[in-house]
């Protein structure tokens, strides 16, 4: 895909006339569609900081039938990147079927776990050593227990998994976006800045369990379906509607959730 396509910033100052093929920065340009994908609400811990309001009490799952179409949609608009996560993956009880189909062809994959797998971890660590394409990403911060985290790291280094814990830097207030449980959580983005207003994330969207596509990679402004693409033409419907999204003024994340929710009134 050429990346003018899917642009909403150029810095061609908008003759689109790039050549992605020869371009001295295209390994470094965030101009990538990268979709966070949602398999399931429910999950093993119940977080005050969830963008979701997942717990062990939510009984929302993606079927393979529907990972099947999103990998389709996925493969058709040339999308190479992805970020699964939930809730927790393994708690859909056909995770194994859901991964699969989701990162099927698929080169890079980032999977969000809090490592609750590793009281049980067969299953998961052969998957993953099936997947090599896949890098696991542990959530360690003062939100979650971090019970089994430390035992998930050891087994992921043990089976010579490509992983990463989450380090101080990245489990900071600040960054918590005030949706979900955390809709009433004060910081940055509640006051003077929203999360996607940074270059890279401005290319970042959600696939929930049903295939709706929101703006918002934690949920904000569902705007179309998987199913209206999957032979393809995505890129014309994300650069319509993100670059209208950016002609707007955008003061804070709290204000943009609260416009989006009336926007289904």
């Amino acid at each position: 895909m050429n990346r003018c396509n899917i642009c909403v910033d150029p810095n061609c100052g908008g003759k689109q006339d790039c050549n992605c093929e020869t371009c001295s920065r295209r390994e470094t340009c965030y101009r990538v569609l990268s979709p966070t994908i949602r398999v399931t609400l429910k999950c093993t811990q119940s977080c005050s900081h969830c963008c979701f309001s997942c717990s062990p009490k939510k009984d929302v799952h993606m079927t393979p039938d529907t990972a099947r179409e999103i990998n389709q949609f996925l493969i058709a608009n040339n999308i190479q990147y992805i970020n699964i996560m939930g809730g927790e993956v393994f708690c859909n009880p056909q995770w194994q079927e859901v991964f699969s189909n989701l990162i099927e062809n698929i080169p890079a994959v980032r999977y969000v776990t809090n490592g609750d797998w590793a009281i049980n971890p067969d299953e998961m660590i052969l998957f993953l050593s099936n997947h090599p394409q896949v890098v696991t990403c542990i959530s360690k911060d003062q939100w979650h227990n971090n019970k089994h985290v430390d035992l998930a790291d050891n087994l992921l280094t043990e089976a010579g998994i490509l992983h990463k814990v989450a380090t101080d830097d990245q489990t900071k207030e600040e960054s918590i976006v005030p949706v979900g449980n955390a809709q009433y959580e004060y910081n940055l983005y509640s006051s003077f800045s929203y999360y996607c207003g940074k270059p890279d994330r401005m290319y970042s969207f959600l696939i929930d369990e049903v295939g709706n596509i929101s703006k918002c990679s934690f949920g904000a402004w569902v705007y179309d379906d998987i199913h209206n693409f999957l032979d393809g033409g995505f890129d014309v419907r994300f650069k319509y509607f993100t670059g209208l999204f950016y002609q707007q003024f955008i003061p804070n994340c709290s204000t943009c959730i609260r416009c989006s929710e009336r926007s289904k009134e």
